[in-house]
């Protein structure tokens, strides 16, 4: 492969690795990535994911996203739905992918409460989480309720500080650093990800 003389069937190779067990990455990137998650979380899921947003845009990006990926994003159950309804405004529905909406400035709790809902939900297999404010002091205060929120639970999880140009915060990179948070800048990442080891799950 050095010098370019192997060639072959490309399906056929990836049929035969899949096969034989092993996880399936199309990049380095996605090799990098899908390693992080195995190290802190050695047993993948085979359930879908739930997803954590403040942005209906996002939802929408997500569903179309994830489907041409295979990774299912189920809704949400009547449990976590009556748990969390009387906590949002009227306007944001209680669903996965769940959107939080800009009240998170003033009501940081929210973020707890979304990522219990959606991990407690025993359809989710996993959870990525995909908001802005990493280099601000919310930023932390989010993150924090955040790993509250998730728990013990033993299912991975993909933290997503949206924008690739900024940089993290200190409070928010120590705070990671010491919850061995998997850390990813772009939400697409972090379902390519999710997915490849979701499908290695399956």
């Amino acid at each position: 492969s050095h010098t370019g003389a192997l060639a072959g069937n490309y399906e056929a190779m990836r049929t035969a690795v899949q096969r034989a067990g092993v996880l399936f990455a199309e990049t380095l990137e996605e090799m990098i990535d899908v390693g992080q998650l195995l190290l802190r979380y050695p047993v993948p899921p085979t359930a879908g994911a739930g997803v954590l947003t403040f942005s209906g845009a996002l939802c929408a990006i997500a569903q179309d996203y994830c489907e041409t990926l295979g990774l299912d994003l189920p809704p949400m159950s009547h449990a976590q739905k009556d748990k969390l309804r009387p906590e949002l405004e009227a306007f944001l529905p209680a669903e996965n992918p769940l959107d939080l909406g800009t009240i998170t400035a003033w009501k940081p709790d929210l973020v707890r409460l979304g990522a219990e809902a959606l991990t407690e939900d025993p359809a989710n297999g996993s959870l990525v989480v995909s908001i802005p404010g990493g280099n601000s002091p919310r930023g932390a205060e989010w993150l924090d309720r955040l790993i509250v929120g998730r728990g013990n639970t033993l299912k991975p999880m993909v933290m997503v500080f949206q924008n690739e140009t900024q940089p993290l915060s200190p409070e928010v990179t120590n705070l990671a650093q010491k919850h061995r948070l998997v850390m990813l800048r772009s939400p697409e990442r972090g379902f390519r990800a999710m997915a490849r080891l979701t499908a290695y799950g399956k």
